[in-house]
Formats: C-alpha cells, structure tokens, sequence
C-alpha cells in the first residue's frame, strides 16, 4: 500500500457534490443527470483553472510533468463539458454554461493547496465514472444511430 494512502479520508470533505445518493441518482431522469453533471464540470473546471494557476508559480523542474498532467486534464474536462452542454441544447435542455466568477483565494499553504488540489482530481474522477453511462447512452451507444448527433449543428 501506498505510505499514507489511508489517512488521505482525513482530506474528504463531506459536502462534496459528488456524494449525492447512488439510489437517487439512478432514479433520476436522464435531463436532470446531465444538468448535474454539467454543473458540476463547470465548477470542477473553474477548480482546475485555479489549480493549474497556483502550480504554474511553484513548479519546480522535478514537476514540470505534474503542470503539463494538469493542464491536459483542464482541456480534457472544457472539451468534456463543451460536449456536454452541446447533448444538452440538442436535448432541448436551457443550459447556463457561464462559469462562476467568485475568484476563490488560496487558503494557505503548499502543502494546503495540494490537498486542495488532491479533493478536485478526486472529485473529477468521480464525476466522470459517473457521467459516463449518461454520455454512452446520449450519444447512441446501446445501438441507436449517432447521426443525429453528429451531423446536428449548433
């Protein structure tokens, strides 16, 4: 096991919005999972813009890697949410995909902020795992024809 892996439950936060309910998430319509998937994109995304700007100040050459990782990961969750809000207008879903401009300060520290930034990627990596049976079946994967979506111009 990794030396400290365990004790990583004392970061959680338990107002995370990725803990919505499993049971209620299943029985949810379609439109309103992607409306929470799309807001939460949106708010994971402002997250990593910020992290993204913190690590640019404080890389040191030994994590010029960790710095390009995150940057990747920011264009990988735009063009993500991007997508998501295209499925959503063709769905006929009004959809804000304006970001939230509350500039949130660093709370302290390095070491502060890379538990900060260890709760984001945790959060994203949940949201995405969880999206992904959404977007497989928007996108026509259980043998519906993606034409429609691929060829409606928005």
């Amino acid at each position: 096991m990794l030396q400290g892996s365990d004790t990583l439950k004392l970061f959680d936060d338990p107002t995370d919005s990725a803990s919505t309910d499993i049971e209620k998430w299943i029985h949810m319509a379609e439109d309103e999972r992607l409306l929470l998937n799309l807001n939460a994109f949106l708010d994971l995304e402002r997250k990593l813009e910020r992290m993204v700007e913190q690590h640019s100040n404080r890389t040191y050459s030994t994590e010029d890697g960790l710095f390009g990782g995150l940057q990747d990961v920011l264009a990988q969750v735009a063009a993500l949410k991007g997508q998501m809000a295209q499925i959503g207008v063709f769905m006929g879903l009004s959809i804000d995909t304006t970001p939230n401009t509350e500039d949130v300060k660093s709370k302290g520290d390095e070491f502060d902020e890379k538990v900060e930034g260890y709760r984001v990627l945790k959060e994203l990596s949940f949201w995405i795992i969880r999206s992904v049976r959404d977007m497989r079946k928007l996108l026509g994967y259980n043998g519906v024809e993606t034409e429609n979506f691929s060829n409606h111009e928005i």
